[in-house]
C-alpha cells in the first residue's frame, strides 16, 4: 500500500511540475506579447493622432490661405488701410460671399473674420461692427508675427449657444506686404 501511495505520489509531482513549469512559461510569454502588442497599439494610436492634427492644421492652413489669396479680400483691406472701405462695392459683396462660403464649407470652421495690419475688421461672418476694433489686438504680439497660427481651444459664446472653439490666423499678403 505504501508502494502505492509512493508511486501515486511521484506520478502526481511528476505530471504537477512540468504542467507548473510549462504553465508559468506560456503566462511569462503571454504577458510579454500582451504588453507588446499594448505598446505597438499606443504608439499607432499616438501616430494616428499626430496625423489628424497635422492634416486638419494643413487643411485649416489652406483653407484660410484660399480666402487670403482672394483678389476680393485683398482690395478689400487695402481699402480698409486707406480708409475707402465701401460696403456697397462689387468686391466687398463678393468678398463677404467668399466668407459666408469658407464658412458653411470648410470643415469645422465656426466663423471666419478679415482683419486689417491696424486691426479694424474688414469684414466677418459674425455681427461685428466693421472698422470697430478687433479683439486680435490683444493677442501676443509672437503669435500674430507667425504666417499662421493654430492656437489652443477655448469657450466662446456665439448666437447659437456656446461653442469650443480653436483660434486660427492666417497672414495676408499683397506685394509681399502684410495687410
Amino acid at each position: 500500500m505504501k508502494i502505492k501511495r509512493l508511486i501515486m505520489a511521484m506520478l502526481l509531482v511528476f505530471s504537477l511540475v512540468p504542467l507548473y513549469i510549462f504553465g508559468s512559461v506560456m503566462i511569462a510569454s503571454t504577458q510579454r506579447n500582451f504588453e507588446k502588442m499594448e505598446s505597438d497599439n499606443l504608439e499607432a494610436l499616438s501616430n494616428t493622432i499626430i496625423m489628424n492634427i497635422e492634416s486638419y492644421t494643413e487643411n485649416q492652413r489652406l483653407a484660410m490661405l484660399q480666402v487670403a489669396q482672394t483678389k476680393s479680400v485683398q482690395q478689400a483691406v487695402k481699402a480698409s488701410i486707406d480708409g475707402t472701405l465701401d460696403t456697397e462695392s462689387t468686391y466687398y459683396d463678393y468678398m463677404d460671399d467668399v466668407l459666408q462660403e469658407s464658412r458653411e464649407y470648410a470643415e469645422y470652421v465656426v466663423s471666419v473674420s478679415i482683419v486689417d495690419v491696424n486691426y479694424k475688421v474688414v469684414g466677418s461672418t459674425e455681427k461685428f461692427i466693421l472698422q470697430e476694433n478687433s479683439p486680435l489686438r490683444n493677442v501676443s504680439a509672437d503669435i500674430l508675427n507667425q504666417d499662421f497660427y493654430l492656437g489652443r481651444v477655448y469657450t466662446r459664446e456665439f448666437d447659437d449657444g456656446e461653442k469650443r472653439v480653436v483660434l486660427a490666423c492666417q497672414k495676408i499678403y499683397c506685394d509681399e506686404d502684410c495687410i
